[in-house]
């Protein structure tokens, strides 16, 4: 589809960087803004949708080395992801307009400030006024407010009065100097017209300077200022000027501040180096070494440590762990040609707009749609070749596709504080979580009137016959295990990956089949599988310096999960055998997925529609599920499963004495001790949990559950006119569960419980004032909600999981 349409797109610069001319001012702040128009053939008329664009731009912040690059215009929308407008080193805030095309802002700041998004008062308003307002700490407790703000043509300029005076004076309060950027479609070379003197008020009203007073856009035709940078202290400000640029049609406005900005220390990650390293020397090596050695040892600790040292002495002499400094990449599509190009299309604008010569305009254009080209072309080379390194290699295909369309960050991490500090701070959080999450069980049953008595529940008892216990393994499984295991999984705190194990797997499978079963039968876990490294993933855009903003990723030692496999195989098979698993339950069973259970939960929602019923299917939310698992109440629920006294003694040790450290870059905290939870990272985590929660499905009475792991849904199908009877029915299934979580310190987040109630158009609408309680907190039904990675709809269309779909 050919389709024709102009938009306006605006960036807004603020650079933070270094000066030396004058006396106590070492270091400046800089903000700079830009205003573009392009015409798009797409149907996103995005420029974060043209690549040419998109690179134009990386490369103009990456070079310039800018702190904060703002946008107005953006044209994003729910669909365009933060990962495909990535900046290496920034992080990206945004305000999009849904449900209509045009408009949104976002803006990227540099990693190293710590900036918060001031949410309340960022929104687009009724009247169409967009605003996005963050507040960056430029140093210690310093700080600064930005704000970029757009009107559209159509919005009446009383949004000055209505909407961006309470959002400013909200911002005031927060006793920081304040610098609103943007768009409001008001030609300052006109001072007489409506709209400047309008915005002229509102700047006399609440004291703002506003600082450009020079064109920003200059065409063949026309000269005209629409970009503006309102400021509420005029003593920061050092300078203000134009710059010409030649990204668009609008120059660079530029506002540098009398601040000083942190210095970017160097970021080193330790890697392990695999320049030189040969694999068939590397297996002579570990073949020649004497792994006899480790069968002296009866203690399970001193085995594992002398097969780690052993091994890594080794590994380390072909593949040594080297501390590098992490380095900006240059952009592969903006090569030295284009960058000429870039060049002599600059000097064209500027003599076009110095002499308003038509020959130098033409020229201009001509060189600015080259670039373009050049652009696209580099990219489109760069990927081929990419591609065709290896062709036959999947991986590496998928690889190239990620270049442009990225799944996860490439960014490397920077903190404004210490790593060290960060590090010990995170992984207090972190190691706090469980225990935390059970006092708030406690107050919350306190509160509610529940008596918490854990050490009711009563474990069936089996004949030792048949009873389970773990059994020695043989090599071939173990070796079977770990050629299963994929290449790519991050190594644990020893360091030794994967692939190197796969390496040298025939001299050192009986060694470790050994370790395996020294293990098992001994009932005793090495104390270093128990220690888990810990990657801080950031979860949104809020301040990801922050401990609550990122997800904990626990890394372990390869070896420990190869143990964990052969113990989970063993005790699957038994449960699988015995069927001691809930019939409810669908997660860690054979023959049962997350499909399986869609299937059936789709299954009773369509028959219940043939019956002419409705169906409520309430989504249950657990916090931190995985952290708050009480062991001793496990290892009874284990009792209940058929574990032996052997079985159990081996799942205590696995369970007991655990420690955690957190990774940030190459610098790690103390480590600090678990006492609560299941593993996270691990492969018996997920079937433990399944094991605590095995008797949850007994709590209801009225509904149906369905479980997967920690996913619980209650369905319940009733006629519409029987509302009344159904919502006394849930809600009181409702409470059964909560007192069952309470029982088993578990804790129910009623905030993010959700609520569905499908059936037929007619059907749903006679069914009015439809809600339950969890709680003391109010659920009401909602549209759609995402259950087992498919986005459910009441009328079970699956639209909106096909469109978010195709979309990604």
């Amino acid at each position: 589809l050919e389709r024709r349409a102009s938009n306006f797109i605006q960036f807004i610069i603020m650079h933070f960087s270094e000066e030396e001319e004058e006396v106590q001012i070492t270091e400046t702040v800089t903000v700079a803004e830009e205003f573009n128009r392009f015409k798009d053939s797409s149907s996103q008329c995005s420029l974060f949708k043209n690549r040419h664009h998109y690179l134009l731009i990386k490369e103009t912040i990456l070079s310039n080395k800018f702190d904060v690059f703002t946008v107005s215009e953006t044209w994003l929308d729910s669909k365009i992801t933060d990962l495909e407008i990535e900046i290496p080193g920034y992080n990206i805030y945004r305000v999009d307009r849904e449900n209509k095309t045009g408009g949104g802002v976002c803006i990227y700041v540099r990693q190293i400030y710590k900036t918060i998004c001031l949410r309340d008062i960022s929104s687009i308003s009724a009247s169409g006024f967009h605003q996005l307002w963050l507040k960056v700490q430029v140093r210690h407790l310093k700080s600064i407010i930005i704000s970029t703000v757009y009107r559209p043509p159509n919005t009446p300029t009383s949004c000055f009065d209505s909407d961006l005076a309470a959002n400013f004076v909200y911002a005031s309060s927060l006793c920081a100097p304040i610098y609103i950027l943007g768009d409001l479609n008001c030609n300052l070379l006109k001072p007489e017209a409506s709209d400047c003197k309008v915005l002229g008020n509102f700047c006399s009203s609440y004291n703002l300077t506003q600082l450009i007073r020079e064109p920003t856009r200059v065409t063949e035709q026309t000269s005209s200022l629409l970009d503006i940078i309102l400021v509420s202290d005029i003593k920061q400000v050092r300078e203000s000027f134009v710059k010409h640029s030649s990204v668009s049609d609008h120059d660079l406005v530029y506002l540098t501040l009398r601040l000083k900005k942190p210095r970017t220390k160097p970021v080193y990650v330790n890697i392990r180096s695999f320049k030189h390293y040969n694999r068939e020397a590397f297996y002579n090596d570990i073949s020649q070494a004497p792994w006899s050695v480790i069968d002296v040892f009866t203690d399970i600790d001193d085995k594992v440590n002398a097969f780690n040292t052993m091994f890594n002495d080794i590994l380390n002499q072909h593949a040594p762990i080297k501390s590098i400094k992490v380095k900006g990449k240059p952009n592969p599509c903006v090569n030295e040609n284009i960058r000429a190009l870039m060049k002599t299309r600059d000097h064209w604008r500027k003599l076009a707009q110095r002499s308003n010569d038509p020959l130098a305009w033409s020229a201009y254009r001509n060189f600015r749609g080259e670039v373009k080209r050049e652009i696209k072309l580099a990219e489109r080379e760069f990927v081929l070749n990419q591609i065709e390194k290896d062709p036959g290699n999947s991986n590496n295909i998928w690889k190239s596709i990620r270049l442009c369309i990225p799944k996860k960050s490439s960014s490397q991490r920077i903190f404004s504080q210490d790593e060290k500090t960060v590090a010990e701070e995170f992984n207090n959080f972190f190691a706090s979580v469980g225990n935390n999450a059970v006092h708030k069980i406690n107050d919350l049953a306190n509160e509610f009137g529940f008596d918490c008595d854990r050490d009711r529940f009563t474990p069936r008892q089996y004949p030792l016959t048949e009873q389970f216990s773990f059994k020695e393994v043989e090599p071939a499984i173990v070796g079977s295990i770990i050629s299963s295991m994929p290449n790519n999984k991050a190594p644990g705190g020893d360091k030794i990956p994967i692939r190197v194990i796969k390496d040298c797997i025939v001299p050192i499978l009986p060694v470790i089949t050994s370790i395996i079963n020294t293990s098992l039968t001994t009932s005793a876990y090495p104390i270093v599988w128990k220690i888990a490294e810990v990657a801080p993933i950031p979860k949104g855009k809020d301040h990801p310096e922050v401990a609550n903003n990122n997800r904990p990723i626990s890394l372990l030692p390869v070896l420990s999960k190869v143990c964990e496999r052969v113990a989970y195989n063993q005790f699957v098979e038994y449960l699988t055998l015995k069927k001691r698993l809930s019939s409810k339950q669908s997660g860690n069973k054979r023959g049962f997925s997350t499909e399986t259970l869609l299937i059936n939960i789709t299954d009773s929602i369509l028959n219940a529609i043939d019956q002419k019923k409705v169906t409520s299917l309430v989504l249950l939310d657990m916090s931190k599920a995985f952290d708050c698992v009480n062991h001793n109440l496990l290892m009874s629920k284990l009792q209940d499963m058929g574990g032996s006294q052997s079985c159990l003694q081996w799942f205590s040790s696995y369970l007991s004495n655990r420690q955690q450290v957190v990774r940030i870059n190459s610098t790690v905290s103390d480590a600090l001790p678990l006492t609560n939870g299941v593993p996270q990272g691990s492969i018996l985590g997920p079937l433990l949990f399944n094991i605590y929660v095995n008797d949850l499905s007994t709590a209801p009475q009225n509904c149906d559950p369905h479980c997967y792991v920690d996913d619980t849904g209650l369905l319940h199908s009733f006629k519409a006119q029987s509302k009344s009877f159904a919502i006394e029915n849930i809600n009181e299934d409702l409470t059964k569960v909560r007192n069952w979580c309470f029982s088993n310190c578990l804790l129910l987040n009623p905030e993010k419980t959700k609520l569905l109630v499908f059936g037929s158009r007619q059907m749903l609408s006679r069914l009015q004032d439809f809600s339950l309680t969890l709680l003391g907190k109010e659920i009401n039904p909602i549209e759609m909600a995402k259950d087992l990675g498919v986005t459910l709809d009441v009328n079970l269309t699956y639209n909106p999981h096909i469109n978010k779909t195709v979309s990604t």
